[in-house]
């Protein structure tokens, strides 16, 4: 078996000749600011942390003691998601499909805050690293400012653990 190496400079031309497409794209099409891919990889990465995060919340916001710190967590998710589709659209023209991601049903309402706090967590490292790796000052704040919340966010939920195993 003969195996072929993949040239995209050549790849683009010859499919530009195999659609019958001219060489230039339309000037309303062309975009002055190309996005790295990772910009648009870590954007869409955080629209499914922050989707998963909401309805996380939500659930917790049914049960009681905690409900109001659960349904601030929520609103606050509710306002960077809004921030982050709008972004992903400007990237790439087309709206986000959020993963589909539901917590185990036999956690425990610990284990699901324990799991919570360790994704915020990690989150402070993930958006703090796309901030960095960004060119674009918008979405650098975007990414701090996300950092910032989760960062927040783990504290408060740090804060309810402690509460709940004393």
């Amino acid at each position: 078996m003969v195996e072929y190496e993949y040239d995209s400079v050549r790849f683009g031309e010859v499919w530009r000749r195999v659609m019958n497409q001219a060489e230039e794209t339309p000037s309303v099409l062309q975009s002055k600011e190309v996005p790295p891919p990772s910009d648009t990889q870590d954007i869409l990465a955080c629209i499914n942390d922050t989707a998963f995060a909401i309805f996380l919340y939500r659930q917790m916001t049914m049960q009681g003691r905690y409900a109001a710190t659960f349904r601030r967590l929520a609103e606050e998710k509710e306002q960077y998601l809004r921030r982050l589709q709008a972004e992903y659209f400007l990237l790439t023209g087309d709206t986000a499909a959020i993963a589909a991601q539901r917590p185990q049903k036999s956690m425990s309402r610990l284990e699901w805050l324990r799991m919570r706090c360790f994704q915020e967590t990690e989150a402070v490292t993930t958006c703090t690293a796309a901030a960095e790796r960004t060119a674009v000052k918008e979405r650098y704040q975007l990414f701090r400012d996300l950092a910032d919340n989760a960062r927040d966010s783990a504290v408060a939920l740090r804060g309810i653990i402690q509460d709940i195993i004393r």
